[in-house]
Parts: structure tokens; C-alpha cells; sequence
């Protein structure tokens, strides 16, 4: 059980950080290039906070929050086609 949770989650992982249409790099909140989906997702990813997200990205909690939130659908379709 623990090794399968693993594997997907280094499936998921593997996914994000290929994002080999650029789809994840490319959508990012207006001015902070650096806080895009996939530098959110990979934060999320290894479990880190809201705090620690915004404090690494320079953004606020609420704008990295709710950008993510915004942007559930695409990413979950975004993932299906790779999953």
C-alpha cells in the first residue's frame, strides 16, 4: 500500500516537472512568473504550506490559494491526459 501511494505520487510528480506542453510554466499569476501552476503544484506536492508557498514565490497566501483554487479544473484535466 505505502509503495503504491508512492509511485503515484512520483507519477504525479514526474508529470508535472515534464509539463512537456509548457501548459503548467506558462499559466502564472500576472507579474510573478515564477509563481506558476507548476512551481505551485510541486510545492503542493511536497506537502509544503499556504505560508511556505506564498514566502517562496513572493506571492500573498490568498493570491497563490486562490490562483491554485481557479485553476482546479484545468489542472485536473490537464493531468488526466497523462495519467
Amino acid at each position: 500500500m505505502e509503495n503504491e501511494i508512492y509511485s503515484e505520487q512520483q507519477q504525479l510528480r514526474e508529470i508535472i516537472e515534464n509539463d512537456s506542453e509548457n501548459i503548467l510554466k506558462n499559466d502564472y499569476i500576472q507579474g510573478y512568473p515564477q509563481a506558476n501552476l507548476k512551481a505551485i503544484l510541486l510545492l503542493v506536492l511536497e506537502g509544503k504550506r499556504w505560508q511556505e508557498i506564498s514566502e517562496e514565490l513572493g506571492v500573498s497566501i490568498s493570491t497563490a490559494s486562490s490562483f491554485y483554487q481557479r485553476r482546479m479544473r484545468k489542472i485536473i484535466t490537464y493531468l488526466k491526459k497523462y495519467i
